[in-house]
C-alpha cells in the first residue's frame, strides 16, 4: 500500500493536539454535582431472562424531577456501601459504584426508570445482579435524604419482590436475580455530559443518529425521548428527525422494544428504527427470524442481520453532512462495540482525589469513518 509522505507528520500533529487537549481538560474546574440521596424501588418489570426495568421514587423534596433542567440527559451514579453484597465477589470491604442513564424522560415527575442487566457476580462487579434483586417497597412513603455516613439500605426487609402484572412472577425473578432484602439505593445525579462543547441536545441538529448495543440503548433512548417529546413549541425541535440503529445478539436481547415501537407509532415521520441481530444462527432464533422481520414491518421499522458496517451506517442513519452542523450520531455500548463503530474512547489522567479522569472522544475511526462521517458529527457516549 502506498503511503503519502506527509502521513507520519500528520499523525504526529494529531497526537500532539490530542495530548494538548488532555492537558487543558485536566486543568478545567471540576463541575459541581447533586448530593447523594436515597431512592426507593416502587416497580420492577422483567424485560428478559437477565434484565429488569426498575422504577425508583424520588425523595420528598421541592423538586419533583430528577434534575432541575428537564431538557438535559441525566445520569445517576449508584453507590452500594461495603457489606450490602455487591462486593462479595471481591472478598473486600469496598464500596461498589456504577453509573446508569435513566430511560425515562427527565421531565418525569416523582420517579425515574433504569434498565439493568443482571450480570453474574464477578471481581469488581455485582451491581446489576444486586439491583435486579431489590425488593419492591410495598408502601411508598417519603424517605429521608441519606449520606455516606448513615446510609442504611434496608427499608422494609419483609416487603415482597413484585413485578408488573403480566410480565413475570416473583419466583422467576428470584431464580434469575437472586432477590435480596433491600428496597432502596443511594444515588447521586452526575453533572451534565458535555457534547461537543455543550450539554444541550435540543435545537442543535436537524438529524440525529443513535447506534446502541445491548444496554447502551438506555442513554440513547432518553435522548430520543427528549428530542421527540420536548420542545413541541419550538419549530426547530419539532423538525428534528431521529434514526435509531439497535444491535443485539438475539431477538430476546432486544430491551424495551415495546417502548421503542410505541415511540415510532407516536412519531412516524420523525423516528425511524432499525434492529439488527448478530447471531441469527442461534438455535432459539431459527424459527423466529421471519417473525422478527414481520414485527419490524408492522412497527414501521426495519430489520437487519450483522454486527455493523459502513453500509449499515449509511442505510440506517442520517447521511454524513460534511460537518455542516446539521447532523450528529451518538454511539453507546461496550468498549469493543464503540471502538468498532467510531474508535476507542480515551481518558484524561485521574484526578488528585483518585476519581477517574474524564472521557476523551479521540479520533474518529471504524465504520463511521469509513462511511464518511467527520469527528464533529459523532459523539461516543
Amino acid at each position: 500500500m502506498h503511503h503519502h509522505p506527509s502521513s507520519a507528520a500528520t499523525m504526529l500533529k494529531i497526537a500532539s493536539i490530542y495530548l494538548f487537549l488532555i492537558t487543558i481538560i485536566t486543568k478545567l474546574p471540576k463541575a459541581t454535582s447533586a448530593p447523594q440521596q436515597r431512592y426507593t424501588l416502587i416497580r420492577k418489570t422483567r424485560l428478559s431472562h437477565d434484565s429488569c426495568l426498575l422504577r425508583f421514587a424520588l425523595p420528598s423534596t421541592e423538586t419533583r424531577t430528577l434534575d432541575n433542567d428537564p431538557t438535559l440527559p441525566t445520569c445517576i451514579k449508584i453507590t452500594l456501601p461495603a457489606g450490602t453484597g455487591a462486593d462479595a465477589a471481591t472478598n473486600t470491604e469496598k464500596d461498589v459504584s456504577k453509573s446508569y442513564s435513566p430511560i425515562s424522560h427527565p421531565s418525569a415527575k416523582d420517579y425515574f426508570e433504569l434498565v439493568v442487566k443482571s450480570y453474574d457476580f464477578q471481581p469488581g462487579g455485582g451491581m446489576g445482579a444486586f439491583l435486579c434483586g431489590l425488593q419492591v417497597h410495598d408502601e411508598v412513603r417519603p424517605v429521608e435524604d441519606a449520606n455516606e455516613s448513615n446510609y442504611d439500605p434496608v427499608v422494609d426487609a419483609n416487603s415482597n419482590a413484585n413485578v408488573s402484572a403480566g410480565e413475570s412472577d416473583d419466583r422467576t425473578l428470584k431464580e434469575t436475580c437472586n432477590t435480596n432484602t433491600f428496597s432502596s439505593i443511594l444515588g447521586k445525579l452526575k453533572s451534565p455530559r458535555m457534547v461537543h462543547g455543550g450539554p444541550s441536545i435540543l435545537n442543535r441538529w436537524k438529524h440525529v443518529g443513535l447506534i446502541a448495543g445491548g444496554t447502551g440503548i438506555a442513554p440513547l433512548f432518553q435522548i430520543a425521548r427528549i428530542l421527540l417529546e420536548s420542545g413541541a413549541e419550538s419549530e426547530d425541535a419539532a423538525r428534528t428527525t431521529v434514526h435509531l440503529l439497535y444491535i443485539n445478539r438475539q431477538q430476546e436481547d432486544i430491551l424495551i422494544k415495546d417502548a421503542i415501537d410505541e415511540l415510532v407509532r407516536e412519531h412516524p415521520d420523525r423516528f425511524f428504527v432499525t434492529y439488527s441481530l448478530t447471531r441469527p444462527d442461534y438455535q432459539s432464533e431459527s424459527t423466529s427470524i421471519e417473525q422478527c422481520k414481520q414485527s419490524a414491518v408492522a412497527c414501521n421499522s426495519e430489520f437487519k442481520l450483522g454486527r455493523g458496517s459502513s453500509n449499515m451506517a449509511l442505510d440506517a442513519l442520517p447521511p454524513p453532512a460534511d460537518g455542516d452542523g446539521s447532523t450528529m450520531v451518538f454511539i453507546c455500548g461496550k468498549d469493543g462495540f464503540v471502538q468498532s463503530w467510531g474508535g476507542a474512547i480515551g481518558r484524561a489522567p485521574d484526578q488528585p482525589d483518585g476519581t477517574k479522569g474524564i472521557k476523551i472522544q479521540g479520533p474518529l475511526l471504524g465504520w463511521l469513518a469509513q462511511a464518511g462521517y467527520r469527528a464533529s458529527e459523532v459523539f461516543k457516549y
